[in-house]
Protein backbone atom coordinates (compact mmCIF):
# COMPACT_ATOMS: atom_id res chain seq x y z
CA UNK A 1 0.00 0.00 0.00
CA UNK A 2 1.14 3.40 -1.10
CA UNK A 3 1.70 6.28 1.40
CA UNK A 4 -1.60 8.70 1.94
CA UNK A 5 -2.36 11.58 3.31
CA UNK A 6 -4.72 11.63 6.05
CA UNK A 7 -7.05 14.60 6.48
CA UNK A 8 -10.09 14.02 8.88
CA UNK A 9 -10.29 10.50 11.01
CA UNK A 10 -12.69 9.27 13.55
CA UNK A 11 -14.01 6.64 15.25
CA UNK A 12 -17.06 4.19 15.52
CA UNK A 13 -18.71 2.66 18.67
CA UNK A 14 -17.38 -0.56 17.22
CA UNK A 15 -13.99 0.63 17.69
CA UNK A 16 -12.96 1.05 14.14
CA UNK A 17 -10.50 3.80 12.77
CA UNK A 18 -11.93 5.43 9.63
CA UNK A 19 -9.22 7.58 7.79
CA UNK A 20 -10.08 10.24 5.18
CA UNK A 21 -7.64 11.01 2.62
CA UNK A 22 -8.25 13.72 -0.03
CA UNK A 23 -5.53 12.82 -2.07
CA UNK A 24 -6.63 9.57 -2.66
CA UNK A 25 -10.21 9.90 -2.47
CA UNK A 26 -10.55 6.62 0.05
CA UNK A 27 -11.66 6.32 3.37
CA UNK A 28 -9.18 3.33 4.81
CA UNK A 29 -10.88 1.57 7.81
CA UNK A 30 -8.40 -0.23 10.36
CA UNK A 31 -9.86 -1.93 13.75
CA UNK A 32 -9.78 -1.30 17.15
CA UNK A 33 -6.10 -3.02 17.22
CA UNK A 34 -5.22 -0.95 13.90
CA UNK A 35 -4.88 -4.02 11.67
CA UNK A 36 -5.92 -2.64 8.20
CA UNK A 37 -9.84 -3.92 7.06
CA UNK A 38 -10.71 -2.42 3.44
CA UNK A 39 -10.18 0.66 2.16
CA UNK A 40 -13.39 2.33 0.16
CA UNK A 41 -14.01 5.47 -2.23
CA UNK A 42 -12.80 6.69 -5.50
CA UNK A 43 -11.40 9.58 -6.78
CA UNK A 44 -13.46 12.02 -9.34
CA UNK A 45 -15.48 13.96 -9.96
CA UNK A 46 -18.74 12.46 -11.17
CA UNK A 47 -21.67 11.55 -9.06
CA UNK A 48 -20.15 8.32 -6.13
CA UNK A 49 -17.04 9.52 -6.67
CA UNK A 50 -14.76 11.63 -4.28
CA UNK A 51 -12.76 14.64 -5.28
CA UNK A 52 -12.17 16.87 -2.35
CA UNK A 53 -13.21 14.84 0.57
CA UNK A 54 -12.86 16.89 3.70
CA UNK A 55 -15.05 15.35 6.19
CA UNK A 56 -16.22 12.06 7.77
CA UNK A 57 -18.60 10.85 10.33
CA UNK A 58 -20.12 7.42 11.33
CA UNK A 59 -23.38 6.88 12.34
CA UNK A 60 -23.54 3.66 14.08
CA UNK A 61 -27.62 3.88 14.22
CA UNK A 62 -28.63 3.79 10.97
CA UNK A 63 -25.48 2.13 9.80
CA UNK A 64 -24.12 4.70 7.72
CA UNK A 65 -21.05 6.09 6.89
CA UNK A 66 -20.98 9.80 5.70
CA UNK A 67 -18.22 11.73 3.46
CA UNK A 68 -18.50 15.49 2.95
CA UNK A 69 -16.83 16.53 0.03
CA UNK A 70 -16.45 20.02 -0.24
CA UNK A 71 -15.41 20.09 -3.96
CA UNK A 72 -18.77 18.45 -5.55
CA UNK A 73 -21.43 19.99 -2.74
CA UNK A 74 -22.51 17.09 -1.92
CA UNK A 75 -22.42 14.62 1.40
CA UNK A 76 -21.81 10.74 -0.12
CA UNK A 77 -23.08 8.00 1.54
CA UNK A 78 -22.05 4.62 1.96
CA UNK A 79 -23.13 1.74 4.36
CA UNK A 80 -20.74 0.31 7.13
CA UNK A 81 -19.06 -1.75 4.54
CA UNK A 82 -17.68 1.22 2.76
CA UNK A 83 -20.41 -0.07 -0.30
CA UNK A 84 -21.49 3.66 -2.08
CA UNK A 85 -25.10 4.02 -1.94
CA UNK A 86 -26.36 7.59 -2.83
CA UNK A 87 -25.59 11.18 -1.82
CA UNK A 88 -27.17 14.05 -0.87
CA UNK A 89 -26.91 17.48 -2.15
CA UNK A 90 -25.58 19.58 -5.04
CA UNK A 91 -23.76 22.98 -6.12
CA UNK A 92 -26.81 25.58 -4.95
CA UNK A 93 -28.31 27.75 -2.27
CA UNK A 94 -31.84 26.04 -1.36
CA UNK A 95 -32.82 23.43 1.32
CA UNK A 96 -30.79 20.42 0.57
CA UNK A 97 -27.72 21.78 -1.88
CA UNK A 98 -24.40 22.90 -0.61
CA UNK A 99 -21.98 25.50 -1.48
CA UNK A 100 -19.10 24.30 -0.14
CA UNK A 101 -19.74 21.95 2.51
CA UNK A 102 -16.62 21.38 5.10
CA UNK A 103 -17.99 19.10 7.71
CA UNK A 104 -20.28 16.74 8.60
CA UNK A 105 -21.25 14.87 11.98
CA UNK A 106 -23.76 12.96 13.03
CA UNK A 107 -25.80 13.25 16.60
CA UNK A 108 -27.03 9.93 18.77
CA UNK A 109 -30.49 10.26 16.69
CA UNK A 110 -28.69 10.02 13.86
CA UNK A 111 -29.77 13.24 12.56
CA UNK A 112 -26.81 14.38 9.50
CA UNK A 113 -25.28 18.08 10.24
CA UNK A 114 -23.52 19.73 7.70
CA UNK A 115 -21.35 22.59 7.71
CA UNK A 116 -22.39 24.47 4.24
CA UNK A 117 -19.56 26.98 4.35
CA UNK A 118 -20.77 29.37 1.73
CA UNK A 119 -24.16 29.15 2.55
CA UNK A 120 -23.04 30.39 5.16
CA UNK A 121 -25.65 28.01 7.74
CA UNK A 122 -25.42 23.91 9.20
CA UNK A 123 -28.46 21.94 7.53
CA UNK A 124 -29.70 19.12 9.23
CA UNK A 125 -31.11 15.79 7.84
CA UNK A 126 -33.12 13.23 9.45
CA UNK A 127 -32.00 9.74 7.92
CA UNK A 128 -33.22 6.78 8.68
CA UNK A 129 -31.95 3.46 8.07
CA UNK A 130 -34.88 2.80 5.04
CA UNK A 131 -33.36 6.40 3.67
Amino acid sequence: MEPATIDAITTGKNGNLYLLSEERGRVFVYNSNEVFQFSFGEKGGDVGKLARPRAIAIDDKNKRIYVCDYLRHAVLVYNTEGKYLFEIGSKGNLPGYFLYPGAVTVDHQGRLFVADTFNHRVQVFSITPDT
